[in-house]
């Protein structure tokens, strides 16, 4: 939500012109895709990690998912990454 509002939620208006709509579904495509991608290996590796009793397994299950959760956090502020510095260029010094 911080991210969003570094561009004043304008990746949630209703009407964008057709460049901005179709940079935000661009980059809406990507994190999906890298969601469709990443989230399945780690949660095969964590069903894999729960199934196999070692003397660390509480130091892997919580280390993977804190692994997962950062992921998360950062594949979905992908369309707001793509989308400031696309509109809002970065200022020069006068």
């Amino acid at each position: 939500m911080a991210l969003r509002a570094t561009i004043d939620y304008k990746d949630t208006a209703a009407v964008l012109d057709e460049y901005k709509n179709q940079m935000l579904n661009t980059w809406w495509a990507l994190a999906y895709g890298l969601a469709c991608a990443i989230f399945p290996i780690l949660a095969i590796a964590l069903i894999a990690l729960s199934i196999k009793t070692l003397a660390d397994l509480d130091r892997w299950m919580y280390s993977l998912g804190l692994i997962t959760c950062l992921t998360g956090y950062a594949i979905t502020a992908f369309p707001t990454v793509g989308y400031s510095p696309a509109f809002y260029p970065a200022r020069t010094k006068e």
